[in-house]
């Protein structure tokens, strides 16, 4: 299964363009978040086989209406893989609607003892293609330690726009940071065969 992966668009047009510039074919979009706040064409976005969580500038409860929208604490299949979603930001306080608590993320996807193929954040996890503005890594403790507990053959994911990598690998777990450039994914219960940048910086 080939998977078209991406994130942090802000604008309808803009994942439009990519799509049509993407030569290669693929069987679904895997989008980490942030389309943006101001969609009017949702049609366009519904009939997308586009499996996506929401980011911290989204349209939380128009998200939730999307066919391949991936609810937090649950694994959807799709081609025989199974699909994690964390959607929105980490913060202290839940504020705005994309807010999580980071440590109640973590204790309930524990909880439930799921074990997905491919988990879809928006937050990269930390010391994974996070690294920004030449200084510091930026990604999430709790994500990279979930991550360790997981152990999924992907995981993709934006947000953070990385200095350095985008694609890394911890053990046998690939991390994607599309750092709004697309990468194609193929991938299968028996792993990942290959990885292809679409467009470079």
């Amino acid at each position: 299964m080939k998977l078209l992966c991406y994130a942090d668009a802000h604008g309808i047009d803009n994942l439009n363009s990519i799509i049509l510039k993407t030569k290669l074919k693929y069987d679904y979009i895997v989008f980490a978040g942030d389309l943006g706040e101001n969609i009017v064409n949702w049609k366009f976005v519904r009939n997308l086989p586009m499996i996506n969580i929401y980011g911290n500038h989204d349209d939380v409860e128009k998200f939730k209406t999307l066919p391949f929208w991936l609810p937090d604490y649950e694994m959807k299949t799709f081609g025989g893989l199974k699909f994690l979603g964390i959607n929105g930001n980490f913060a202290k306080k839940i504020k705005k609607p994309h807010h999580k608590i980071a440590s109640d993320v973590y204790y309930m996807i524990m909880e439930k003892a799921l074990n997905p193929d491919v988990v879809v954040s928006h937050e990269p996890p930390y010391g994974s293609c996070d690294f920004i503005k030449r200084k510091f890594h930026g990604g999430s403790t709790m994500l990279a330690s979930l991550l360790l507990k997981l152990q999924p053959k992907l995981w993709v994911c934006g947000h953070l726009y990385s200095d350095r990598e985008r694609v890394s690998k911890i053990n046998n777990t690939t991390i994607i940071n599309t750092n709004k450039y697309p990468i194609i994914v193929d991938i299968s219960s028996g792993g990942i065969k290959s990885v292809k940048p679409i467009l470079n910086k």
